[in-house]
């Protein structure tokens, strides 16, 4: 909800008058309708600020795409330390008397 409102945790639970839905597990949700109707109440200077700060659909899909691309590049750098850190298999088992 952070995101969708451009604005912290603290001054999102500070602020806000819409009652989280308890959906079990100790999770809770917001109705987005009510989220929706809050906002459009809010005074015009407090929209305006959060749309300034708030990132733009394509921004929030872009960081995505380079988080996943950073963490593939991860997985792959300790693919291959692991792939060059073992010593080579003999292809007949070591049984030529060389190993």
């Amino acid at each position: 909800m952070s995101a969708y409102l451009a604005m912290s945790w603290p001054t999102i639970s500070k602020i806000c008058t819409v009652a989280p839905l308890d959906v079990g597990a100790s999770v809770i949700r917001y109705n987005r309708l009510q989220i929706d109707e809050w906002v459009a109440s809010l005074p015009p200077k407090a929209i305006k600020n959060a749309a300034l700060a708030a990132p733009t659909l394509l921004d929030l899909e872009t960081e995505r795409e380079e988080r996943r691309s950073a963490a593939l590049d991860r997985v792959r750098a300790r693919a291959s330390q692991h792939h060059h850190g073992r010593r080579p298999r003999l292809s007949d088992g070591g049984r030529n008397g060389q190993g």
